[in-house]
């Protein structure tokens, strides 16, 4: 575990210089054979509601982040594409352009956290380490009989305060400040956030289409 690979990092005396990260791929499954627990948090694992893909992440490098500042929460959202960046950056390696199968040449999709890490305040939010942050539950080229949740074409969008739930309950968008659960569609109160998100969402999603397809 987790306590196993510390104390053997500690015993060969490289724990100090050791970037360690820890993290869910995914929310706590609810529903038989594996009962978890996600809290107040709505939906479980297999779906894009902050039960399915709000996750904590725990980041530790005395060498880097202990000397800069006390251990500290940084309320800024992030996604696991972030880590293979942040470890490039903290190796001194640069980023290589990745290549599809086809042999189409594209970037990675993640940010280094580094630069998050190491001046956010405690407690910070930093909505604009990415513009916005999105999901696609597969494409219809994925699906897999034994996983009936891949290629339901769900989708989900954040940004900043809100966050666009795409899928069997309809379109919906939620205000995650003021309704943590996303109990309640705010779509007619602010329908620029909406259309603008949707938008955004549209051109993001033909550009993982298309790199598919190359």
């Amino acid at each position: 575990g987790v306590g196993a690979i510390t104390a053997k990092l500690q015993a060969e005396r490289v724990w100090h210089d050791t970037l360690t990260i820890f993290l869910s791929d995914n929310g706590a499954p609810t529903r038989p054979p594996s009962i978890g627990d996600n809290g107040r948090l709505k939906g479980h694992k297999g779906q894009l509601f902050d039960g399915g893909i709000r996750t904590p992440l725990v980041v530790c490098w005395p060498a880097r982040l202990a000397a800069a500042r006390a251990p500290r929460v940084v309320a800024a959202p992030v996604i696991s594409l972030d880590l293979a960046p942040t470890v490039l950056e903290a190796a001194g390696v640069a980023a290589p352009r990745a290549r599809t199968a086809h042999g189409a040449e594209v970037a990675f999709d993640g940010k280094s956290l580094l630069p998050l890490l190491l001046t956010a305040a405690d407690g910070a939010s930093a909505p604009d380490h990415h513009e916005a942050l999105h999901w696609l539950d597969g494409h219809p080229d994925w699906r897999d009989a034994n996983l009936p949740w891949v290629g339901t074409r769900a989708w989900a969008i954040r940004r900043g305060r809100f966050k666009i739930y795409g899928g069997s309950e309809g379109v919906k968008l939620y205000d995650l400040d003021a309704d943590r659960m996303e109990t309640t569609d705010v779509s007619e109160q602010f329908p620029d956030d909406f259309e603008e998100m949707v938008a955004l969402h549209t051109a993001w999603r033909d550009d993982v289409y298309e790199t598919y397809r190359s």
